[in-house]
């Protein structure tokens, strides 16, 4: 008999966190009987195995070779049975009821392929960050809304999806290592508007191994990472659009070209390339144009080329002071 949901858990090296990740996947307030779970494990070298020995008999391992975040949910998908399938990763865990709830809201509209919560995010020891807010809405999101970033993006572990609408758009370019919710979403998008149930549902571990974070720019080899991600996902977009017959907005490359540029410009500037990153300061510029938001924004940037470090503690500051409160509340009027 066909379960109602797969849950794949990912895991790569985070054996101290699975335990917990799979305790929250079984405690789940929704029918043991109707769910399947699936750890795939990405080449781990630490003790993951073993710590998920004792849950053997209600979960299912498949150990593959190291080849990143995308390659480790293609093969669990090509394996899952479920209706529906869940997103965990190994260091995340879950609130009781999201399953009850995302899988609920599917239910009751089948016109929705992909629905989507907010993740607490929290310290490597689970306790909760301080400055992160969790929206009261929106309740969907449509395709030009996700690619205008009108979705706070919760990560994989905030994903539940119809398995057979998306199947058809699988598997995912494995080049990408990571980045298979974002091709989830778009790949939902496409077919309608993303279902948001705007609750916290899950968390979310913030800690030394995470790739994006609030340290990003602060880090010059994660950096150069994500820049390299960046640039083969706004083709990715532009190609797999293409192929379902939508044209991707200008503005939308423009804002995708403008933080590759910022990107490249801190790199620049923290290998000492002080022309190259001038020159990127330039580019940047012009790909604004002339919106006074550009002349606000640009001379921001021009501290990141006296110092980079100047540069993210005036952004924090200003991230949290009331004038921010204030542009927030202005916006949104």
């Amino acid at each position: 008999m066909r379960p109602i949901v797969t849950v794949v858990i990912i895991n790569y090296n985070y054996g101290r966190y699975l335990p917990e990740a799979v305790e929250s996947v079984l405690a789940q307030d929704f029918p043991a009987d109707d769910m399947e779970v699936i750890v795939v494990d990405d080449g781990s070298t630490d003790d993951s195995k073993e710590r998920l020995r004792p849950y053997l008999g209600r979960a299912r391992w498949i150990s593959k070779e190291n080849g990143g975040q995308v390659s480790a949910f293609n093969l669990a998908f090509a394996q899952a049975r479920g209706k529906y399938v869940a997103l965990l990763e190994a260091d995340d865990a879950w609130e009781l009821a999201k399953l009850r709830k995302t899988i609920g809201r599917l239910e009751s509209e089948p016109s929705k392929t992909l629905a989507q919560h907010w993740l607490r995010y929290t310290d490597a020891e689970g306790r909760p960050l301080p400055g992160f807010s969790y929206p009261s809405g929106p309740t969907q999101v449509t395709l030009t809304q996700l690619l205008n970033g009108e979705l706070a993006s919760a990560g994989s572990s905030g994903l539940v999806f119809r398995a057979d609408d998306l199947r058809p758009d699988t598997p995912f370019p494995e080049k990408f290592l990571f980045g298979a919710d974002i091709c989830l979403r778009l790949a939902a998008a496409v077919r309608g508007p993303i279902a948001v149930v705007p609750e916290v549902l899950g968390r979310r571990r913030i800690h030394g191994g995470n790739l994006f974070g609030k340290t990003l720019y602060d880090e010059p080899e994660k950096l150069a990472r994500v820049l390299k991600f960046h640039l083969a996902m706004r083709d990715y977009h532009r190609d797999f659009l293409s192929s379902h017959g939508i044209a991707i907005d200008p503005g939308v490359l423009r804002a995708l070209d403008l933080e590759a540029v910022q990107m490249e410009m801190f790199l620049h500037r923290y290998r000492r390339n002080f022309g190259k990153a001038i020159g990127c300061w330039w580019k940047w510029m012009r790909l604004c144009g002339s919106k006074r938001y550009a002349v606000f924004k640009g001379a921001a940037l021009a501290l990141a080329l006296v110092s980079p470090a100047l540069f993210l503690s005036a952004q924090r500051a200003y991230a949290a002071s009331p004038l921010m409160r204030w542009r927030l509340k202005w916006s949104a009027a």
